[in-house]
């Protein structure tokens, strides 16, 4: 059947009407006239595949990656990099509107770098004794030589990679570098029997959560802090745009004379090293045992002594919530913020919340709750994962 696109959605899909059924179409740009076929039917919408574009949107560019239009990594290469941020703020700002009422005025402008090459971290899986990414919405597996978001360090890796999975029976593989792009930590799931070359192409070498290598993890910088990653580490991907965040969260308790902090979902304690120079004390929660004992290190390694670490699971936590706290900081997984804290948070009397997120449903569901006691007086956008439809943000809340 014929369609016009009219829009893109969260996802990065196109969006058109079929027997006014809403259907959703990957790789679909705004202004797109497509002949599709529906390969999925659900109760509320459909999902289409292109056949052909009879008329190309004027968006529409030629993707310089040969991969694109097979593989799920990126929704965006087929836009130039204006229109694509163009789309992913109004996208990002319509969702806070529809479903956290977020007055548009006081959401500012998306922060963004025009750069290719900027992960720090990947994972790859294998089919088939090959190495690559699945296809949208599928187990099919793309193989790649290069990709176009990883910086060059794991782009020399995908060769010899390449050639050990050929030989092994492995099913993953997870690649971590450095931000100065000087240490590799490689962790591989499957049977290995023989790792000699790949562990002399890496600092850290991980099978099946068995340290191989003389050394369990790595240290990276950010904003002139050292972070000490392991295995189940979470880090921003992106340095210049992770850096310009934490920037921005640095001014905003700079602005808000915060002084004693909880930094809850603290992960490795970046957020907490970064703001530590400019407050007497912060809490930093985290679930992860291996990550609270990694940010005590880092904390030793920066010289910070007004850090306190501790690992539990932050909804069983906020008996920390004293009286003394005046600004807490959020930094939850894509899933937001358990109702259980949401409602902590608004019994507790603290005058400032700091939300960094990297989810906009989950947040404008967050924001929606805590708007019944808080002000939400600045958003900001952060392009943290260019060609995709992810995106970060911090908003900054006040009591009422």
């Amino acid at each position: 059947m014929k369609v016009l696109i009219t829009k893109m959605d969260h996802l990065g899909r196109g969006i058109t009407k079929v027997n006014d059924k809403i259907c959703f179409v990957n790789k679909a740009l705004p202004e797109d006239e497509l002949e599709i076929k529906i390969i999925k039917e659900k109760s509320k919408y459909l999902e289409g595949e292109i056949i052909k574009v009879i008329k190309p949107s004027p968006l529409r560019i030629t993707s310089k990656c040969p991969y694109f239009n097979d593989c799920g990594g990126c929704q965006y290469l087929n836009l130039t990099y204006d229109s694509e941020l163009k789309i992913k703020e109004n996208i990002f700002r319509e969702i806070l509107a529809k479903y956290g009422s977020v007055d548009d005025n006081i959401i500012k402008k998306m922060v963004s770098i025009n750069e290719d090459f900027y992960r720090n971290k990947v994972t790859f899986q294998v089919e088939n004794k090959k190495l690559g990414f699945y296809k949208y919405n599928s187990k099919e597996l793309v193989s790649v030589d290069e990709c176009l978001l990883l910086n060059k360090e794991i782009n020399k890796l995908i060769k010899p990679l390449q050639e050990l999975v050929k030989k092994e029976n492995i099913s993953q593989i997870i690649i971590n570098v450095s931000n100065d792009l000087k240490l590799k930590m490689v962790q591989i799931k499957g049977e290995v029997t023989d790792y000699t070359e790949i562990l002399k192409l890496v600092d850290v070498l991980i099978i099946n959560d068995k340290v191989i290598s003389d050394k369990s993890s790595i240290t990276t910088t950010l904003l002139n802090n050292e972070f000490i990653l392991g295995k189940e580490t979470f880090f921003q991907v992106n340095k210049k745009i992770s850096e310009r965040l934490y920037l921005q969260v640095v001014d905003y308790i700079k602005k808000l004379s915060s002084k004693r902090v909880l930094d809850l979902y603290c992960g490795v304690g970046s957020i907490s090293s970064s703001i530590a120079p400019y407050v007497e004390k912060v809490i930093g929660i985290e679930v992860s045992k291996e990550a609270i004992k990694n940010a005590k290190k880092s904390k030793e390694l920066n010289h910070i002594d007004n850090i306190d670490f501790i690992a539990a699971r932050v909804e069983d936590s906020l008996n920390v919530l004293s009286n003394d706290i005046d600004t807490v900081i959020v930094d939850p997984p894509r899933s937001g913020l358990l109702k259980k804290v949401v409602n902590e948070l608004l019994d507790k009397e603290v005058p400032n919340i700091i939300y960094v997120s990297c989810n906009p449903i989950t947040l404008a569901r967050d924001l929606k709750l805590l708007s019944e006691k808080y002000i939400i007086k600045e958003v900001i956008p952060f392009n943290m994962f260019l060609h995709t439809y992810h995106c970060e943000s911090i908003v900054v809340l006040e009591r009422k």
